[in-house]
């Protein structure tokens, strides 16, 4: 774990843009509830009042000395002390797992919803596929799998980049208002935001490769020219669908562009397949270097797990870790996206609110503290970032308690999970 950092900016980049969006499928619901103008300007909001305070608030949290890849459980223990830190880092570590699930559960879905018919044995099959690619790029050096995950987005985006051959031509038609207005719309307020969260959540996961980073420069360069390229993306390839004139159902892009030119239909879908395929294998490399730290032990902070979680391959691939996650998402299999993706939001959210109080407590009551990065603007800064942050979190709040029947399930594992930690421990 002391080995030099190296992930540089394009590292940093791909894995972010590899983690948070990898692609724009997912956008047709948030269109749906109320149309292009809508989600454009939802799209915009979303990235000032979320996306770039939560950017900011991670690379100061996540570069404050000694550097630890234990993210949200460094950050809490620094601010409100070493239990807290753990309760938290146990609940951050909780909705990465879920969250890791939620991606091998719609691999085949997005291809089905778009209207092409596969073996009924792919569905059981793709996600074990899925789990099987993510493990194996994992076991290779970081840097490595960030190098893979730059050519695979190459892959992934390159229909959308073909397809202007044919969308630009409708948009400077009349097409482009006709298909920027939905019929009959949803008008569905809590899927449209919480569909617009979910395109752009993952920024906080940084925190987890602190000490694989070569310097604070690049992890922020990085995390900025990642939410650059996901902004454009979404933007782009909603705006690009729009000349097809649809109603935009689960899988529209697909369909949009096979309207456009036929092979581009299925190579959408097979982009959706490898997109969601990015978004786990990433992850799963935030994760495991998250589970590995738990295993270490310093002065400031305790050892969590086993010690056997600190080992590793000669490559630097924390293997004990990442076997133990991948056992743990062939178990989430027998879960459905919906359920996993309700419990995902309600968990992080939780921890949301536990980063903005530490960042926000380190700044204002330990300004002595090193940081090798700092929010600009001081205290004022400090201030901006929590009036922009603070009104998302509330709605994500109102969103997640929507369901108490979720609630009490999102406590029960909680504390499940706490126990099993604890008895290993």
């Amino acid at each position: 774990m002391s080995r030099e950092g190296k992930l540089h900016t394009r590292h940093v980049a791909s894995l972010a843009f590899a983690m948070t969006c990898a692609g724009p499928f997912g956008v047709e619901a948030a269109v749906r509830c109320f149309g292009a103008p809508a989600f454009f300007l939802g799209l915009f909001v979303t990235m000032l009042g979320y996306v770039l305070p939560q950017i900011f608030m991670t690379c100061e949290l996540s570069m404050m000395p000694p550097l630890s890849n234990r993210g949200v459980v460094t950050w809490i223990s620094r601010a409100f002390g070493g239990k807290a830190g753990e309760c938290i880092g146990l609940n951050m570590l909780l909705y990465q797992i879920v969250d890791l699930a939620t991606y091998t559960t719609v691999i085949v879905g997005y291809a089905e919803s778009a209207g092409y018919e596969v073996h009924s044995g792919l569905p059981a099959i793709a996600p074990l596929l899925a789990i099987s690619v993510g493990l194996c790029v994992n076991l290779l050096a970081v840097e490595m799998a960030a190098e893979v995950f730059m050519g695979v987005l190459a892959l992934v985006l390159l229909p959308f980049l073909l397809g202007l051959r044919w969308s630009v031509p409708s948009l400077l038609g009349t097409n482009f208002w006709s298909g920027a207005t939905v019929t009959q719309p949803s008008k569905d307020w809590n899927l449209f935001f919480s569909s617009l969260i979910w395109l752009n959540t993952g920024w906080d996961s940084f925190g987890n490769l602190a000490e694989e980073v070569a310097g604070p420069r690049q992890l922020l360069q990085g995390l900025l020219w990642a939410a650059l390229a996901a902004f454009i993306v979404y933007l782009l390839c909603t705006w690009q669908a729009l000349g097809a004139e649809g109603s935009w159902q689960d899988g529209y892009l697909a369909i949009a562009y096979r309207r456009f030119w036929q092979p581009l239909g299925i190579w959408v879908c097979i982009s959706a397949a490898l997109a969601n395929t990015l978004l786990y294998t990433s992850e799963l490399a935030v994760v495991a270097r998250f589970l590995q730290s738990l295993g270490d032990s310093s002065e400031a902070m305790p050892q969590l797990l086993p010690s056997c979680f600190r080992r590793e391959l000669s490559t630097g691939a924390p293997i004990v870790a990442l076997l133990v996650t991948t056992a743990l998402q062939l178990c989430l299999l027998l879960l459905t996206f919906d359920y996993l993706v309700q419990l995902s939001t309600l968990l992080h959210v939780v921890v949301y609110w536990w980063q903005l109080a530490a960042f926000l407590q380190l700044k204002l009551r330990h300004p002595e503290l090193v940081r090798l990065y700092a929010v600009p603007g001081g205290r004022w800064g400090a201030a901006l970032l929590c009036g922009l942050k603070a009104p998302v979190l509330v709605a994500l709040v109102i969103t997640g308690c929507q369901d108490w029947s979720m609630v009490l399930g999102a406590l029960l594992v909680n504390v499940l999970f706490y126990f099993v930690v604890q008895c290993v421990k």
